[in-house]
């Protein structure tokens, strides 16, 4: 008997301000996955991306920002499940960009905001909220959600 294993791979982007240390979160809405929650801005993988332009791409997609792959820092990645698909997440920390993040798909996103890391919204994304809490701070660069 022949399994069927589908994996996909996504990027997320911790842009944190230098100054206030507060990162960017978006409220996904019409997505499908997570709609109601604030998350980071994040995306697929395309065929034959590299995950840096990848990050780099859905970053100027969701929040009209610029990024250079030299600002951009892995540090974590997180092996998750869904009820579909088995993901490989990699996470990037940002401290230098160009332009003012925004909401450039309204269409997918209800809200851009700063927060402060102690504080993020009740309603955010459980993993987001552990990885960007616990383990990005204490240096934990792997992790598995939903096995």
């Amino acid at each position: 008997m022949q399994t069927t294993h589908t994996q996909r791979s996504a990027v997320y982007l911790i842009l944190q301000d230098p100054v206030t240390q507060q990162i960017v979160m978006i409220l996904r809405q019409n997505t499908g996955y997570e709609d109601g929650h604030y998350g980071l801005p994040a995306g697929h993988i395309e065929l034959g991306e590299a995950a840096t332009e990848a990050m780099i791409r859905e970053a100027h997609e969701e929040i009209g920002i610029t990024l250079a792959a030299a600002d951009l820092q892995p540090v974590h990645v997180q092996q998750r499940r869904t009820a579909d698909y088995v993901y490989f997440d990699v996470y990037f920390w940002a401290r230098r960009w160009q332009g003012q993040p925004r909401n450039c798909e309204p269409d997918k996103c209800g809200d851009v905001r700063w927060v402060a890391l102690a504080a993020l919204p009740e309603n955010s994304v459980p993993f987001t909220r552990q990885i960007v809490q616990e383990f990005w701070p204490q240096g934990i660069s792997y992790s598995q959600y939903g096995f």
